[in-house]
């Protein structure tokens, strides 16, 4: 096989199932075919699914000077030996190693930016062009960090078709986690994280959901750095959730679901919303960021003000309570995926925007 030598290399800190970060750069490998996709972590829980691609993994603490001098020589050996063309940051510490490669090499440089970060002002988005994937970033970028919009591309994240692989039904997912066929099945995916995902405040609603729909059940599968004390919460009030973990496929869960919750404080752009709307699932979201960009209230889902667990409890038993509306925002939000939020569309503007880079 001739290898393209139009050869990229993306740059992530962890390469996790839950991550939405992971997802995407596995979608631009897969489905592009314009150029050689390459891949350097520091490590994660999801390299399996990286086989087959041109993965390589740094053991070093970024953290500390001597790991982050190790870091910079193996990735400089790395793009002289495979010819990189260009390097797709997709964290802020390797968008600023990313500057100081390009003294050292020929490289373009790109950074995406999944998230709202703040301080280091001074340190951060030096790569030739910035990648945003939502107008939330986007404003957030010109108006924290000053940067000029002409440096910035706005490229959504995007959902693949050919990943839904549905290996059990609904009775059979009930089954596996103890429910009765009358339970109400809500689902959460993702990082287990209070400050930005706002976990906490779907446990509220759950508790106050549960005394008007008894047969209320949620699943939330991720992990993060709240997850022991949301699991705390959650024993403390007896509330009827189930922790499933780090899923190797999210699709047979998703997919047993009733509605799908994003509670966040802060939501460049969900990944989840749009891979619900893929599998025609009614959505409900905090009405924050990203997700007011393809959630529209009572059209494409259902929006609630962020962090009032009150509103999110009414909003949940508006929808379980009408079975029409919850069929047709599932259908009115799969067909906004399809119509702009697919491989099909995102990757040719991906590659263009590549191609420009080198040009």
């Amino acid at each position: 096989m001739t290898m393209n030598k139009n050869a990229i290399l993306h740059l992530q800190i962890e390469l996790n199932k839950t991550c939405g970060v992971t997802r995407s750069i596995l979608r631009i490998i897969k489905n592009s075919r314009n150029f050689e996709h390459h891949v350097i972590s520091l490590g994660g829980d999801a390299l399996d699914r990286f086989d087959g691609c041109n993965y390589k993994i740094i053991k070093a603490d970024r953290r500390s000077l001597v790991g982050t001098i190790k870091i910079f020589l193996l990735i400089l050996r790395y793009i002289k030996q495979n010819d990189i063309r260009i390097i797709h940051a997709h964290h802020r510490y390797f968008d600023f190693l990313s500057f100081i490669l390009k003294g050292f090499t020929s490289v373009k440089t790109v950074t995406t930016v999944h998230s709202k970060v703040y301080k280091r002002k001074l340190f951060s988005y030096k790569s030739d062009r910035i990648l945003a994937v939502s107008n939330a970033i986007k404003l957030h970028l010109m108006e924290y960090f000053s940067i000029n919009p002409s440096r910035i591309f706005l490229i959504s994240n995007f959902v693949d078709a050919k990943e839904i692989n549905i290996t059990q039904n609904k009775r059979e997912i009930f089954s596996e986690i103890g429910l009765s066929s009358e339970a109400r099945l809500l689902g959460y995916f993702g990082r287990l994280d209070i400050n930005e995902k706002g976990v906490d405040v779907l446990l509220d609603a759950i508790e106050k959901v549960s005394i008007n729909i008894p047969s209320v059940f949620l699943i939330l599968a991720g992990s993060g750095v709240d997850e022991y004390k949301l699991k705390d919460i959650a024993d403390k009030k007896n509330l009827s959730v189930l922790f499933l973990g780090n899923l190797d496929n999210i699709w047979n869960y998703m997919d047993a679901c009733e509605i799908i919750i994003l509670p966040s404080r802060v939501e460049p752009f969900n990944l989840v919303m749009i891979e619900a709307g893929l599998l025609g699932k009614p959505v409900i979201g905090a009405n924050v960021d990203g997700i007011v960009e393809i959630i529209k209230d009572h059209k494409t889902g259902i929006l609630f003000c962020k962090e009032n667990a009150d509103d999110l409890k009414n909003k949940i038993i508006e929808l379980l309570t009408e079975k029409n509306l919850m069929e047709k925002l599932g259908n009115c939000l799969k067909n906004e995926v399809q119509i702009g939020y697919t491989s099909e569309k995102i990757i040719p503007q991906i590659e263009e925007f590549y191609s420009g880079l080198l040009n």
